[in-house]
Parts: structure tokens; C-alpha cells; sequence
């Protein structure tokens, strides 16, 4: 399965990258393989656009810019693999809002 958040208006080339894959990592996990689209933007159906930021479908630019999805994956596999649920409500306003916290011990790869 490959994915992106490469519909509607929405930026491949900012933060909003990353909290799309914290977002959905977890509606992943009955997957046997996914894959981002695309690894890069050396992408042949857009040509190879010489601007480094220009919402290409890639985790890093033409140029090797690491992009914040690719941050977001980098920071997702250092943190392990144990899931804790939470249960409750979490607003005050909205009893079926949720709540999603990631949290590092710090001396992983990278920390």
C-alpha cells in the first residue's frame, strides 16, 4: 500500500506533512507494508523542478532536504513499538475528542 497526503490543498513541503503521518501511523498498523509516495522528488511525472520547496510528492527534495515527513518517519522509528491506550474523555466540550502523545525517552538514535 503507498499513501501521501498529496489530496486537496494540502502541503507536502511543511509541518502539516509530519502531523498527517502522526495522525494516521496508527490506522497503519494492521499493514503488513506501506510505503510513502514518493521517496523523493526525483519524480518523473513532475520532472525534476529546480526550486527545493515547491509541494513535490517526496520525503526530501531534489537537492536532499530532508522534508518534515521525513523527520516525522525518522522520530516514529526511533520511538520503539509499544502502544499504550488511553481511554476516557479528554474535553471538557467534546466527550468523543482524542488525544494522541508521543513520548521519547531521549537517548535513542538520533536524540
Amino acid at each position: 500500500t503507498e499513501y501521501n497526503n498529496g489530496l486537496g490543498s494540502s502541503s507536502r513541503d511543511d509541518s502539516s506533512a509530519a502531523a498527517f503521518i502522526f495522525r494516521n501511523v496508527g490506522m497503519l498498523t494492521k499493514l503488513d507494508l506501506f510505503s510513502w509516495w514518493t521517496f523523493s522528488d526525483v519524480f518523473e511525472e513532475q520532472w525534476m523542478r529546480s526550486d527545493p520547496f515547491h509541494n513535490g510528492f517526496g520525503l526530501m527534495t531534489v537537492q536532499g532536504t530532508r522534508k518534515p515527513a521525513w523527520r516525522a518517519f525518522e522520530l516514529l522509528a526511533s520511538a520503539g513499538t509499544q502502544r499504550l491506550d488511553v481511554k476516557g474523555n479528554v474535553s471538557p466540550v467534546e466527550g468523543n475528542a482524542s488525544v494522541s502523545v508521543l513520548a521519547l525517552k531521549g537517548d535513542g538514535p538520533g536524540l
